[in-house]
């Protein structure tokens, strides 16, 4: 019999450690950020810019961490790393982006702003900071209660009234089709969306289903 619920898991630190791949695009070398993240057994690389957005190491990145200033020039980006931030969320809206620099971004307006998933404020030396944001950013990319969490906060404004995380999380596991695949139509039709609103929960959904 085919049960839904095997579908709903909620992975320990070690397990997402395996699974999380995370990439730093800095133009200045991120050596001892990559030696203390491979001492804490995460799976980290670091590369000076982005040259593709088909790049191997920026499609099989799960969080990726973007510097705000030196990096996009070789993509020709007029707003060097918030750009490049804009155009990896539009390309691959499934993927944890952190913009992070040395200077403070709050009175920065760019779209990036709107999108990226965290902000961090870069010193030196401060490790724990980025593995504290990659812990909870791994969360939200393989555990089930963290992506209907993530999934119901961007979409809850289109979802009917007195909905809960609760509700989204049975109408998607009834939605789950027996090869893992995604029923656009019963997803659309029980919450009462419309494409964009799909659009938006498919490709966190999807990265979910494909962890193994």
């Amino acid at each position: 019999m085919f049960r839904k619920q095997k579908f709903v898991r909620n992975f320990e630190l070690e397990s997402l450690k395996e699974k999380t791949r995370i990439l730093f695009i800095d133009d200045e070398e991120r050596k001892k950020t990559i030696d203390y993240l491979d001492k804490e057994r995460w799976r980290a690389q670091w590369i000076d810019d982005l040259d593709s957005m088909e790049k191997t190491a920026l499609k099989d990145s799960h969080i990726i961490f973007v510097d705000i200033m030196g990096v996009g020039k070789k993509l020709e980006k007029e707003y060097e790393g918030l750009d490049l931030i804009v155009s990896i969320k539009e390309k691959y809206p499934e993927k944890k982006v952190v913009v992070y620099s040395s200077k403070s971004m709050h009175d920065i307006f760019h779209p990036a702003n709107e999108i990226v998933d965290k902000r961090i404020l870069k010193r030196a030396g401060d490790f724990e900071v980025f593995r504290s944001a990659i812990e909870e950013l791994s969360k939200k990319c393989f555990n089930w209660d963290s992506v209907i969490e993530e999934i119901f906060r961007l979409i809850k404004d289109e979802l009917p009234s007195g909905y809960r995380k609760e509700d989204l999380s049975k109408v998607l596991l009834k939605s789950i089709n027996k090869d893992k695949s995604l029923n656009e139509k019963k997803i659309r039709t029980m919450l009462t969306v419309g494409k964009t609103t799909y659009d938006i929960l498919m490709p966190l959904l999807s990265l979910y289903l494909g962890a193994k």
